[in-house]
């Protein structure tokens, strides 16, 4: 009779992830301020191979009367991908709106993205718990106008609609793996 394989990461290839914790936006704009969010992210992710895991993401993050939504493709190269404490850095394109909650369709519409980062996973059989650290990129949403009734000073929910935006996030969370 053989021996069974040794188990491997290549042995649960799917993974559920949610994550929450801080992230901040701050507008390209004449004096913008930085905004504080609190995030949370449901993923689903794919190992290809032993290093390289490959997930969609839907993201979501709220302050005060201010909300962002959207969801990314997200690539993940591990790079001690067979240990229980692996490392990792992360790419990802997407699509995130973010505005006031009483704002128009317009001013919520959803822009490119691009994240990057790293991470640190400790990965039990089943079970893992992470920590990220990502930088946040947003494009600008040319389709707001400029309102020449807007008031001279812009108010923040506006610059955050409108203009480009740069900003990170720390993501605290769980994989399960299956």
């Amino acid at each position: 009779m053989q021996p069974a394989p040794p188990r491997t990461v290549m042995s649960r290839r799917w993974a559920f992830g949610l994550d929450v914790g801080p992230e901040s936006y701050e507008p390209d704009a004449m004096s913008a301020q930085k905004t504080d969010f609190g995030q949370v992210e449901l993923a689903i992710r794919y190992r290809v191979r032993k290093a390289i895991e490959l997930g969609l993401a839907v993201h979501a993050a709220a302050s005060k009367d201010i909300g962002a939504g959207g969801f990314y493709f997200d690539f993940r190269y591990r790079f001690r991908a067979e240990e229980p404490l692996n490392v990792y850095a992360l790419a990802s394109l997407g699509v995130l709106g973010v505005g006031h909650n009483d704002a128009s369709e317009e001013a919520r519409k959803g822009r490119g993205s691009l994240r990057l980062g790293v991470g640190g996973e400790y990965r039990w059989s089943w079970f893992a718990l992470i920590l990220e650290l990502r930088l946040i990129a947003v494009g600008e949403n040319k389709d707001l106008a400029d309102d020449p009734m807007r008031p001279p000073v812009e108010p923040v929910d506006y610059q955050l609609s409108r203009y480009k935006l740069s900003g990170g996030s720390l993501a605290i969370g769980a994989n399960i793996y299956f």
